[in-house]
């Protein structure tokens, strides 16, 4: 199981997954190996995959080792997006895993491709990019079709197979916080953090592991991608919050003071 969160921000992007690698036998999910599912890529683009091990590592080697190239011809081209560079790469992508496929035996192949036709690839993913001084989230479906979160649309996404708990968590963690819109960077990490811890506690298993978080943002006028590194203080302040809302909830039968919220 896997809970990807992607958050696309006022001034950024933040991308988070769980560490967990796993297996189901039957409905009964196993603990596997740590796994790192969110990667930087030329410190420009920010990757999370869920999905088929072997699908995900070749997902993120050939955007490794095309995005640079296909980015620079698309921003030359005036008439140009960002969706059309991201609907390009996976269409390559795809394209060269099928004709990886068509290498095997006839039987297999046929058998291979008519479930890639019918179900897609088992395989999803969220990517954020800069694109013409813009920055991007896009949610890739399992038919590896590129979706664009918008500004005034769906901010956030929520992917992988932990989504059924990841969709209540981050409503529940964005009422905690107050936030009604899109948030700025700061925010946005500790959103998508608690949103996977939250999910973390209260699954049945197949999450958790180390939660990382990346951040693409512009630092001295540049787009730059990178893993954050601030646990500590997510965990400080989200158990910071958990006293407060406990002491607010034992004021109701003491009527007592409680104290001001805790601070980002």
């Amino acid at each position: 199981m896997t809970i990807l969160v992607g958050i696309l921000c006022t001034n950024g992007v933040v991308i988070a997954s769980d560490g967990m690698a796993s297996m189901n036998l039957g409905t009964t999910p196993f603990v596997g190996h740590s796994n790192l599912k969110t990667h930087v890529i030329d410190n420009k683009v920010i990757i999370a995959c869920a999905g088929d091990d072997n699908l995900m590592t070749q997902f993120v080697h050939f955007f490794r080792s095309n995005y640079l190239e296909y980015s620079k011809k698309h921003e030359l081209q005036q008439s140009s997006s960002i969706f059309t560079l991201m609907h390009e790469l996976s269409s390559q992508f795809a394209q060269d895993i099928i004709n990886a496929i068509k290498q095997y035996p006839d039987e297999l192949t046929n058998n291979l491709l008519q479930q890639i036709n019918n179900n897609g690839f088992d395989f999803n993913a969220i990517v954020g990019a800069p694109f013409n001084g813009k920055h991007y989230i896009f949610q890739y479906d399992t038919f590896l079709r590129p979706h664009m979160l918008r500004e005034n649309g769906i901010w956030h996404i929520i992917l992988g197979s932990g989504h059924l708990v990841g969709n209540p968590s981050i409503h529940l963690v964005k009422k905690i916080l107050n936030i009604k819109a899109q948030p700025e960077i700061d925010r946005g990490q500790i959103l998508a953090y608690w949103t996977i811890s939250h999910a973390i506690e209260v699954s049945s298993g197949g999450i958790g592991g180390e939660i990382t978080t990346a951040v693409l943002q512009k630092i001295n006028g540049q787009y730059s991608a990178s893993i954050e590194n601030k646990v500590s203080e997510h965990k400080s302040f989200i158990e910071d919050m958990y006293n407060y809302i406990g002491k607010y909830g034992n004021s109701i039968d003491e009527n007592s003071s409680i104290q001001e919220i805790p601070k980002l």
